[in-house]
């Protein structure tokens, strides 16, 4: 969970009465390509209840992250470079996922084999 800066708490109001208050945001999605490996990550405003997002309106933002190069790019408009430990530790946590999925898939027949670890 984020609990958002104040300058970034959204209120929706809607007939002069406000609605909705948006102060916290979360991952709500994440879309890996394993070969890239590219990710794409939507994030979401909202409030939160238990371990839960009740996403708001209007508030989601999406960011790609190139996991070979680094390069990453959000739909509000900003964009930057991951580097150094940052950008190993995005190709170290989707070599993990992978290895992690395969095992699944042939431990339970889904993909009868040996699954062999990427490295």
């Amino acid at each position: 969970m984020i609990t958002l800066a104040a300058g970034q708490i959204q209120t929706v109001t809607v007939g002069g009465v406000t609605t909705e208050t948006d102060a916290q945001g979360a991952a709500q999605v994440m879309q890996v390509n394993m070969n890239g490996p590219d990710i794409t990550v939507t994030l979401a405003k909202g409030t939160v209840a238990g371990n839960a997002l009740n996403e708001g309106t209007n508030t989601r933002v999406v960011v790609q992250i190139s996991g070979s190069t680094g390069f990453w790019q959000s739909s509000n408009g900003l964009s930057g470079t991951l580097t150094g430990a940052a950008l190993t530790n995005v190709q170290t946590m989707v070599k993990g996922w992978r290895n992690t999925i395969e095992t699944f898939a042939v431990n339970n027949n889904i993909m009868p084999g040996t699954q062999v670890a990427w490295t």
